[in-house]
């Protein structure tokens, strides 16, 4: 019997059935595009419910959280499996042995991080640590250029935010804003990131944001934060988000 044979009521469960058919090979698409991350913290105070907020009003995004020094157990274990990337938001003053290399081992294999704020300040001992993260805020003087420099956090500071790159997927299509919350100076950064934003604050580190690589890692770090203006500021969220997505995509 042919579809024009059938009787009207026929025709229309056949239809009905159609859509939900089409429905039901739709919805686990949309759900496996979801980008799944870890978001680290400890070491330091923080405003958590805007924090969070950020992560709760990125669409494409879900995470889960853990609190140093537990997820330095997870880089070398099948759990971090999970995670399309991580984002570092501790301040974590010690590292064992074992953990370091699970962590560079992680990063040669591809994992995606995104670096926030005080994060640069991490494993003050660990040597390697400004090669993962592309810098390093030094808590006793160091030498660079030929100067002692030792570096600064000013906080409750207003500046204005310049994009270096408007065409990188991280910034696409963003113009200059303005900021206001903690900020670092004199701080180590290495020559061979790609700078994504800038300040010409007097009193700030130049560079505010990079992207970098490290084995096969996409890295990014951002340094404004630990502020509810920060967290707040729609630019800040929306590079944010842009900055997960991108180290989440691989190379």
């Amino acid at each position: 019997m042919f579809y024009f044979d059938l009787p009207l009521s026929m025709k229309k469960l056949l239809i009905f059935s159609f859509i939900l058919l089409l429905f039901a090979f739709h919805t686990p698409y949309s759900t496996n595009s979801s980008i799944s991350i870890l978001v680290v913290t400890g070491g330091q105070e923080f405003e958590k419910e805007p924090f969070f907020a950020m992560f709760d009003g990125f669409q494409s995004i879900k995470y889960e959280t853990v609190v140093q020094p537990k997820a330095n157990s997870l880089w070398g274990s099948k759990k971090i499996k999970d995670y399309d990337a991580i984002v570092f938001y501790d301040l974590s003053p010690k590292i064992e042995n074992q953990y370091k290399k699970d962590f560079i081992k992680m990063l040669k294999k591809g994992k995606g991080v995104v670096f926030l704020h005080q994060s640069l300040q991490s494993y003050q001992n660990w040597g390697d640590y400004k090669f993962l993260i592309g810098g390093k805020y030094h808590k006793e003087p160091f030498f660079q250029f030929g100067k002692e420099v030792k570096s600064i956090t000013k906080p409750n500071m207003k500046y204005k935010v310049q994009i270096v790159n408007p065409s990188h997927p991280i910034t696409s299509g963003m113009e200059a804003f303005e900021m206001e919350g903690e900020m670092y100076g004199g701080c180590e950064i290495l020559p061979n990131v790609t700078p994504l934003l800038l300040t010409m604050h007097p009193e700030s580190m130049h560079y505010l944001g990079w992207t970098h690589e490290f084995g096969k890692s996409k890295i990014v770090y951002l340094q404004p934060g630990k502020d509810t203006s920060v967290f707040n500021n729609p630019n800040y969220k929306k590079i944010l988000e842009q900055a997960i997505e991108w180290t989440a995509s691989g190379n």
